[in-house]
């Protein structure tokens, strides 16, 4: 995993997210809808000012590949979420996001948080794998209306830093 970098997001990177979340792949899996360049562009200016959140892209090779965001840095008991992790879906499966998270969970450990969760779709057995394998449990099923209309059962996941 030496050719992996994870680097903050910039608004020149709205393209490059636009194109992944856009990926018809990534829509299914992700239960959202088409968004444009724009939203992007003005969702990466707010996360610029806003120390509650932190995007970073993932490279190989210096090519952009994948996404992955972390919210609730500033909440008081220092309990953050990972918001989204994904990946362009010919990286899937090759060991990338897993590298990834923990890299993501050791600096938040070094940064003295205790706890991080996320939410994964109960039918996303591909994530769960993968998050099971990073010491994330399930902790509670919960349903929630996603961005495409449905609502979906999801598993809260959390792991203790």
């Amino acid at each position: 995993m030496k050719n992996i970098e994870i680097k903050k997001v910039q608004v020149e990177d709205a393209g490059f997210i636009h194109q992944l979340i856009n990926n018809k792949f990534i829509l299914d899996k992700l239960n959202e809808i088409e968004t444009t360049l724009d939203v992007w562009v003005d969702a990466i200016n707010i996360w610029e000012s806003d120390l509650d959140e932190e995007n970073y892209l993932i490279y190989i090779n210096s090519k952009p590949i994948g996404w992955i965001g972390i919210n609730g840095l500033v909440s008081e008991t220092k309990h953050p979420f990972i918001k989204i992790i994904t990946l362009l879906p010919k990286y899937h499966n090759q060991g990338i996001g897993k590298y990834v998270i923990k890299k993501i969970l050791n600096n938040l450990k070094l940064r003295e948080y205790k706890f991080v969760s996320l939410y994964t779709d109960c039918s996303n057995k591909l994530a769960q794998s993968c998050y099971k394998s990073c010491g994330f449990e399930v902790i509670k099923k919960t349903r929630q209306r996603m961005g495409n209309g449905l609502v979906i059962e999801r598993y809260k996941m959390e792991l203790v830093l």
